[in-house]
């Protein structure tokens, strides 16, 4: 009955890692069987589905559900995923699946292929406000971090509140040492990560 199965697979990398912020971009190709002859009538419909076997089995049906109420394109040979369209968590697991159905000579059969990412987060972006700037000797100095956001939230719930932020200071590019004078909130403790 392998007359009846349709040829389809995920194009380029099909382990691929991804991080939370950004469109997801799966490519698949599917043709007919290579038992149907040129001219024959023949279907094929294609449906892309998505599963995370490590979540809790009630997350997971979630995820399904957001999936399919939503309003990505699952119908097609290519599948696009906007940055935040649906609930994925950093350093889980996601399995998709390509499904094409071929109907031939009243037969239909479903093979599948698949495409597993892994996501990321985003490292936080620091910002200070105003930017580079000269300013005299005699001139005191604020900066402020507040453009700083997390990434891994969208756009629209960027703030800094919530993000621990440290400042050092050193003269000249090259030279390491510390600048005299100045006072900051969070001092930066070389060598420790702060976020």
């Amino acid at each position: 009955v392998d007359y009846a199965v349709g040829n389809v697979r995920v194009l380029g990398d099909v382990n691929q890692v991804l991080t939370i912020n950004e469109m997801l971009t799966l490519n698949g190709m599917g043709e007919p069987s290579e038992c149907v002859s040129p001219g024959e009538p023949v279907e094929i419909s294609f449906l892309w589905t998505i599963r995370a076997p490590q979540l809790p089995a009630e997350e997971e049906q979630a995820l399904i559900t957001a999936f399919e109420m939503s309003s990505i394109v699952k119908d097609k040979v290519d599948l696009q995923i906007p940055a935040f369209a649906l609930p994925f968590r950093a350093l889980d697991q996601y399995t998709f699946t390509l499904h094409l159905n071929q109907t031939y000579q009243g037969l239909s059969f479903i093979t599948a292929a698949f495409a597993t990412v892994m996501i990321e987060s985003a490292p936080p972006v620091a910002r200070i406000k105003g930017g580079s700037r000269t300013v005299s000797a005699s001139q005191d100095l604020q900066l402020s971090g507040d453009m700083s956001y997390d990434p891994n939230v969208p756009r629209s719930q960027w703030t800094s509140a919530g993000l621990r932020m440290c400042w050092s200071c050193f003269e000249g590019t090259c030279s390491g040492k510390a600048c005299t004078g100045v006072k900051s909130a969070t001092p930066c403790q070389i060598g420790r990560a702060h976020v």
